[in-house]
């Protein structure tokens, strides 16, 4: 059998000389079965250290699903602000999406869901590409539903 590895990630009670993070490796030679610690780790300053190194060693994404929920909660917020609390436009949803890499479709589905109305009303664009950009999010949402 081949020895399968997951990490997790405990943020210790006492830092020791700025180290905040523990990335255990444990280990299973049973075909997952049970795991165990050998002592095989990290210790990383921060959380983004330590979710990058757990993500090196076990190839679990831990930070982009992070990511995204911060980036929906800053949407949302913003969508708050605007004083039209349950309306977000799609080219808002598209510019802040691009800095972390998130799949705006995915983003506009996920808050479509959540009892958000996504505005399809770029005047920069063509009718045709809002349409485009329309259709991607019912895509996603209709991906997201399965």
């Amino acid at each position: 059998m081949e020895t399968i590895v997951k990490c997790t990630i405990e943020q210790l009670a006492f830092p020791v000389d700025g180290y905040t993070y523990n990335v255990m490796e444990w280990r299973s030679v049973d075909g997952g079965e049970v795991f165990a610690y050998c002592g095989h780790g990290r210790y990383c300053r921060t959380l983004h250290e330590a979710e990058q190194y757990a993500e090196s060693v076990d190839g679990t994404p831990r930070t982009a699903p992070r990511m995204f929920t911060i980036y929906k909660r800053d949407l949302i917020r913003t969508a708050e602000i605007s004083g039209r609390p349950q309306e977000l436009r799609y080219n808002c949803i598209q510019y802040l999406c691009q800095f972390p890499g998130i799949d705006p479709a995915e983003m506009a589905a996920s808050l479509q869901h959540d009892g958000f109305t996504i505005l399809f009303d770029d005047s920069s664009i063509s009718a045709k590409e809002n349409a485009a950009n329309r259709a991607a999010v019912s895509k996603a949402a209709r991906r997201a539903a399965r």
